[in-house]
């Protein structure tokens, strides 16, 4: 039954008026026609169903009932049918008794007396849920209507609803500029259209079990986002399958698909209304559900962060109003009757796309284990008993009723408990890279406006350097990114303020929870993790793996430590598609469904921490490794972060407050991070060799396959493979040349004290400038000039650098290692990887290595005019020679590749 003409919406309160108008003039009329025909004898309505006592006759006795058959009959339709059927009834049952009410008095009573009861019953304790919904949609409780939103996908909240309309309009319009999510242009993820394709398009299932689409993160990670962009993917993807079925008429109206956006969070349809309306023992997870869908499809109000308890369209008052009509013993059945009234107000039969964020807070009060029951009834009543609504023979794909899809923290744990597969959907990275795309947007106040334009070339600005820095130290939680972009944005900086006083800087509540500056390490939630899950880990983080982790076909050795809650903050699954490549001939071969993890120092501390101790595999030593170069440069950038005011203040200036340490402070920070940027590859390229060789399935590997998955402009020349096994990091303290072990005293081969002694004078120089501000300038110095421990033992004249080469040579396992000062001296990272041969030819003759030899390819010194004395000398040390004896006198023939950083 479709929705009834503007002509009989008329609200409640008239109609109510107007039945009780016409039962006090039922009555006064009969007590006029009493006082002028005193000879009619009137008996009361239990006289005169006695029938011979009464003065009225045979005919006219039954007469007397059928009105008010015919009244019960109407107040009943008025409840149970539309408002189409009230009005016509209404009209009917008024003609017919004012009719009856000209020849049987006794009909006058009846017909008023049941009008009466039944409105004043109907009034108390209405029990219609149908009803009770379409009404509130068609009338408010202050005489004005709720708008209906138009389009064809609805959030309850303002600020959701507005950004659902720009992703649909940008995914429609590509050339159009990207909206922004706050402040951060919106960035499209392959694994939405690919999670979408499988759920919506193929509809995956298993054993009668519909595969659920999801994703999972920590908070602050955008899982919101992404959940809205798979539910815009996903209308456009049922436009598509509805268009194969029907006319384009019928696509566009009753059989359109709509896309319902609902959360639990905080806002406009906060969880405390349903735990206020909605008690039962086990939560009614679907009803509150249904709730917000019928509620999105309403225009809010004005502001989302107003109370709004006296105007209509308050979420509270509504669930108060719909929740009284509920059943709370049939959670389904309150849910289909929701949907039904939904769909007959908006005259729409086509699909549904539901998506859900924060499935767990209704759970917060209860145990995990209704959280699952809770997810499994949803997932059984939406996708699995969702019905075909558009099935033709010729036609592949089927159109359901419903899909759905939900953002929850550990899903892995649902899965393993209903044992139903996932269609994870991996989060895409928002780097800096994706504040640059402000420029590309039509704002007024692009982030160049906000940087200020560079006057010269040459190291960047103070300000500018925060905040650049404050981007990378929030990279992996987009939602503290964005406070800091909205933050800088307050501070416009002039083309002629070339040294601007102030700009945006995290407060000391900020700082602690980005991704890169969190220092609480957590413990996982297994215990007894095994060297294989450990192991798994680290393929994850190496990129080795091209698998989709969320899929139950994978090892389950690969999402305990991936997917576990407590490692969540320092641990993000991402999308290998979204990872960006220097040119497009590095993704050939990419499985597009793989993922790898993002992580921080503290997940790699985490999974050290659980290695068992009798593990025997070499992934831990480069492991170990790259977690302890990620911890020293983030602890640097962050106490360079903390005393950002100070920098801006008085640092990049030419007048009177400028203060010389904060210019050699930046300086000291951009010379570590320079070599830092070497040292995070050449670990980062160890654990991903080490992981691929260890790997026992394959004994050969080609080396222009190796590199081709990390490097970019791979010469075709490389034609050499390389056995599987393990990767030694040994201790070599100089390479190529060897001659350096006599002539390097060990503090230079420990840093540069010459610049760590003028810089602590400088800060002693400005302490009186400082005041308040010395003891934070004071740790930052102490901090950028504490050297990164090395474990290189300096060379001594028994034991020197060739010496140590040769015996690694002659244990004939791969091994790497890196310089002890690789800025000044020799090549900056270097890896032995032996050759595959003819054992038996080789054991003899010795072996063949090919060695990668990394060279930071962008020097700070390439920017300034004098070369120092010691990187002239290092530019003219050549390789060892083609040929080289090892330990016990076999020769080794050595091929080099040199790597670029």
């Amino acid at each position: 039954i479709k929705s009834p003409p503007h002509f009989l919406n008329i609200p409640l309160s008239v109609i109510v008026v107007a039945h009780f108008a016409f039962a006090v003039a039922f009555l006064l009329l009969l007590h006029r026609i009493k006082k002028s025909s005193p000879l009619v004898t009137m008996k009361t309505l239990s006289n005169a169903s006695k029938g011979p006592t009464s003065k009225v006759n045979g005919p006219a006795h039954l007469a007397a009932r059928v009105p008010a058959v015919l009244w019960l009959i109407y107040c009943f339709a008025c409840a149970t049918f539309r408002p189409i059927v009230h009005g016509l009834l209404f009209v009917c049952m008024l003609v017919v008794a004012c009719l009856f009410a000209a020849f049987v008095k006794q009909a006058l009573v009846v017909a008023a007396l049941a009008a009466f009861l039944w409105m004043s019953y109907y009034l108390v304790s209405p029990k219609n849920l149908e009803w009770a919904v379409t009404r509130w949609w068609l009338e408010a409780c202050d005489w004005h209507r709720p708008v209906i939103k138009s389009g064809s996908v609805f959030a309850a909240t303002r600020g959701d609803q507005e950004l659902l309309t720009a992703i649909q309009g940008y995914l429609d319009q590509p050339t159009m500029a990207r909206p922004l999510v706050g402040e951060i242009p919106l960035k499209l993820s392959g694994s939405v259209e690919r999670g979408v394709c499988r759920h919506v398009y193929n509809r995956e299932s298993e054993d009668r079990r519909t595969s659920l689409l999801c994703n999972c993160g920590y908070i602050g990670s955008g899982r919101t986002t992404l959940l809205q962009l798979t539910t815009v993917e996903a209308v456009r993807t049922l436009k598509t399958m509805v268009g194969e079925h029907v006319t384009p008429k019928e696509a566009q109206g009753k059989y359109r698909p709509l896309g319902f956006y609902v959360t639990f969070k905080d806002g406009p349809t906060p969880i405390c209304a349903d735990r206020a309306y909605l008690e039962a023992k086990t939560f009614p997870i679907l009803t509150a559900i249904a709730l917000r869908m019928a509620y999105s499809v309403v225009v809010p109000p004005k502001s989302d962060d107003v109370d709004h308890s006296k105007n209509s369209v308050d979420y509270r008052k509504f669930s108060r109003i719909i929740a009284s009509q509920c059943d709370m013993t049939s959670d389904k059945d309150n849910f289909d009757r929701i949907i039904g009234a939904l769909r007959r107000v908006l005259q729409w039969e086509g699909p549904m796309f539901i998506a859900i964020d924060e499935f767990k807070v209704p759970f917060a009060f209860r145990t995990p284990q209704e959280c699952n029951d809770g997810l499994e009834k949803v997932c059984k009543h939406v996708l699995d008993d969702a019905l075909p609504i558009l099935k033709t023979p010729t036609v592949t794909h089927t159109v359901y009723a419903s899909y759905f899809a939900v953002s929850l923290l550990d899903t892995i744990r649902f899965s393993m408990y209903s044992n139903r597969r996932l269609i994870g959907q991996a989060m895409p990275i928002i780097g800096v890279r994706d504040v640059a795309q402000l420029v590309n947007v039509g704002k007024v106040e692009p982030h160049r406006e906000i940087l200020g334009k560079r006057t010269k070339l040459g190291p960047l600005r103070p300000h500018q350097l925060l905040f650049l820095l404050h981007m990378a130290l929030s990279t992996g939680t987009p939602e503290i990114m964005n406070d800091c972009v909205r933050g800088h944005a307050r501070y416009k900086i002039s083309e002629e303020d070339a040294s601007p006083a102030q700009c945006f800087h995290p407060d000391s509540r900020m700082l602690p929870y980005m991704f890169w500056s969190r220092t609480h390490a957590q413990i996982p939630q297994k215990k007894d993790v095994t060297e294989e899950e450990c192991i798994c880990a680290a393929h994850l983080v190496a990129g080795s793996l091209a698998a989709d982790i969320f899929d139950n076909r994978t090892s389950e050795d690969y999402r305990v430590l991936a997917l576990d809650p407590e490692l969540a903050a320092s641990c993000t699954v991402i999308d290998v598609a979204s990872t960006p490549r220097d040119n497009a001939a590095s993704s050939e071969g990419c499985d597009e469904s793989a993922t790898r993890l993002f992580v921080s120092p503290l997940f790699l501390w985490s999974v050290l921490c659980c290695w068992p101790a009798t593990g025997c595999s070499s992934i831990r030593v480069h492991v170990h490794a790259l977690a302890d170069t990620l911890t020293y440069h983030a602890r640097l950038t962050t106490a360079l972060v903390r005393v950002g005011e100070t920098l801006v203040a008085h640092g990049g200036k030419e007048d009177p407050s400028h203060l010389l340490v904060c210019d050699q402070l930046i300086a000291k920070w951009m010379e570590v991070t320079n070599v830092g940027i070497c040292e995070l590859t050449f670990d980062a390229l160890c654990l991903r060799l080490s992981c691929d060789f260890e790997n026992p399935k394959e004994q050969a590997k080609s080396v222009k396959d190796i590199l081709s998955r990390v490097c970019s402009n791979v010469a075709d020349t490389i034609e050499a493979e390389v056995l599987g096994g393990r990767l030694e990091r040994v201790d070599i303290s100089n390479f190529p040349s060897f001659f350096i072990d006599g002539c390097a005293p060990i503090g230079e081969l420990n840093g540069d004290d010459a610049v760590c002694m003028a810089l602590e004078d400088a800060l002693t120089a400005a302490k009186n400038a400082l005041g308040d501000q010395y003891d934070e300038m004071s740790s930052a110095v102490d901090r950028l000039t504490l050297k990164h421990p090395r474990t290189t033992i300096p060379p001594s004249p028994g034991d020197t650098s060739h010496i140590r080469l040769q015996s690694a040579l002659a244990k004939g396992h791969h091994f790497c290692f890196q310089p002890s000062n690789p800025n000044n001296q020799g090549e900056d990272g270097v890896v032995f990887l032996r050759n595959k041969g003819d054992d038996a030819q080789h054991s003899d003759d010795g072996r063949e290595w090919t060695v990668l030899l990394l060279q930071c390819k962008f020097w700070l010194r390439d920017i300034v005019k004098e070369v120092p004395v010691i990187a002239k000398c290092r530019d003219s040390i050549a390789h060892l020679p083609a040929t080289v004896v090892d330990a016990d006198g076999k020769e080794h023939t050595l091929h080099y590749v040199r790597i670029l950083v």
